[in-house]
């Protein structure tokens, strides 16, 4: 938060040499060191016990507002919260499709012309959308019928599937890197039609089978407390704008609450959340 930024673009489980390859968005690339190797710690190491009044946080990301699970209040940590994953989770590819949060993001812009925007999309982290992500079902396994092993298979996640050889590496390497090109599409429009400078990074990273050193064990997934490069090293792409927000901190709002009807929980396993 202390960075120079006027809008903040999250796009969730991006590896820093994944984007550096695949990101086409004009601005100067850098690294930073992500304080954690998933959202929870992401959000608890920069939010606890801390104010941005002159903040707004708009998230196609349940994790957050799952307070039960996690320690940080965002309703009190922004000046406004807006949980667009309550109303536009799509229950069939069970998550938010880029292109929702980045309509969200454009009125969250036009409503508080005075404060800083954090956007945080759900993609390149699983449910896979592309081509290749059809051919893993919506909550990362593949269809029932084409597995080899029936009575236990479908109660496996992608990252599961992927360490025990039901998926191939290829696949869901492909898979992966399409969904950083579906997510990149809508943000580089918000780089461009937003109003102030621009950074576009990630809470952290995710493993594809690579060793967790200095560990001989591979990793899959962006398990709690494994800070190898791979997971922690994360994009800082900044996009300059010749027009500045004029950012005040005021007293923050009152967030609408989240509908009865929305379970964060449900949500959660949906992402692949124990």
């Amino acid at each position: 938060m202390d960075e120079d930024w006027d809008n903040l673009l999250i796009i969730d489980a991006c590896r820093y040499d994944m984007f550096e390859q695949q990101n086409t968005i004009s601005g100067r690339l850098e690294s930073r060191v992500s304080q954690g190797s998933t959202t929870f710690e992401y959000f608890e190491a920069n939010f606890l016990d801390t104010e941005y009044h002159e903040t707004v946080y708009v998230t196609a990301n349940p994790v957050p507002h799952s307070d039960y699970l996690y320690s940080v209040d965002l309703n009190d940590v922004f000046y406004d919260v807006i949980d667009v994953w309550d109303g536009a989770w799509d229950g069939e590819l069970n998550t938010v499709p880029p292109e929702h949060l980045a309509g969200h993001l454009f009125e969250a812009a036009s409503a508080y012309p005075n404060k800083r925007i954090i956007g945080h999309f759900v993609q390149p982290h699983h449910p896979f959308l592309g081509e290749k992500g059809s051919e893993i079902d919506e909550k990362g396994m593949t269809p029932r019928d084409n597995l080899p092993n029936k009575s236990d298979a479908s109660e496996k996640q992608v990252w599961e599937k992927l360490e025990d050889g039901t998926l191939s590496r290829d696949l869901v390497w492909e898979a992966y890197r399409e969904n950083l090109d579906i997510v990149l599409d809508p943000v580089e429009r918000l780089c461009d039609e937003l109003d102030g400078k621009t950074v576009v990074t990630s809470d952290h990273g995710n493993l594809v089978g690579e060793f967790a050193w200095p560990f001989p064990k591979r990793e899959y997934g962006h398990p709690p407390g494994v800070h190898t490069t791979k997971l922690v090293k994360v994009p800082w792409l900044a996009v300059e704008s010749h027009e500045r927000r004029e950012i005040v901190s005021e007293k923050p709002t009152q967030s609408d609450p989240v509908s009865d009807e929305t379970e964060p929980l449900e949500r959660l396993e949906g992402l692949g959340y124990r």
